[in-house]
């Protein structure tokens, strides 16, 4: 479920995410009437991330306050929602297709933040894909992924490409990614030693994005 904060942001409703060298802050956010709702690892940074229920007729500032005094280390947020880019910077599949390819071999490792990404398609036999999806569901949507992949194997064949797929298809259609799997795509990036990422998503700044 998506909605609307206070500053005209699109949150994941009813909840607000932290980040923490903590390892477990379940029972602590317990006693201030707070229901973690998954805790998830970003062991690239050595920290911890926890989905946080905001209480009914709570909002979500009050409960960010909570957390910041909980542990004034962390990051507490709200858990920001974004979309895939859209526009003319990202050529049709069909046209990458046929491009002849010009540019030199490569064995560069480089990441891609965006929807699924068919393998298959006929572009990317020059180079290696690995793909890992962190969305609460699959997206549908492979073309803008799969276009993007395609650009970066015009310009770099024989590279290995990570693909992080984390946008996930809601029930009206809509594709959306939230902070959490975006950060946790980011890590796996991070993981696998992929230096240089191309983030295909739009949404307002976050903190832990930012981090």
């Amino acid at each position: 479920m998506l909605a609307e904060n206070d500053r005209g942001e699109r949150v994941r409703k009813g909840e607000v995410v932290l980040v923490s060298t903590h390892a477990d802050l379940t029972a602590t956010l317990a006693k201030q009437g707070l229901q973690v709702i998954e805790v998830f690892k970003l062991p690239s940074m050595g920290l911890n991330g926890f989905r946080v229920a905001v209480p009914e007729k709570q909002s979500d500032e009050s409960v960010l306050k909570r957390l910041k005094k909980a542990d004034p280390s962390g990051i507490a947020t709200f858990n920001h929602v974004y979309v895939p880019a859209r526009g003319g910077a990202v050529a049709p599949v069909a046209s990458l297709s046929s491009a002849p390819v010009l540019a030199k071999r490569t064995t560069a490792r480089i990441g891609l933040v965006d929807a699924r990404v068919d393998t298959s398609h006929p572009m990317l036999r020059q180079v290696s894909v690995s793909s890992k999806q962190f969305g609460v569901a699959n997206s549908s949507d492979e073309d803008h992924g799969t276009a993007v992949a395609s650009r970066i194997a015009s310009i770099a064949p024989g590279s290995n490409i990570f693909v992080a797929s984390v946008f996930s298809q809601m029930n009206n259609g809509d594709e959306m990614a939230s902070v959490d799997a975006i950060a946790r795509g980011l890590d796996w990036l991070s993981r696998n030693n992929v230096p240089v990422i191309n983030l295909s998503l739009t949404g307002p700044a976050n903190p832990i994005l930012q981090a």
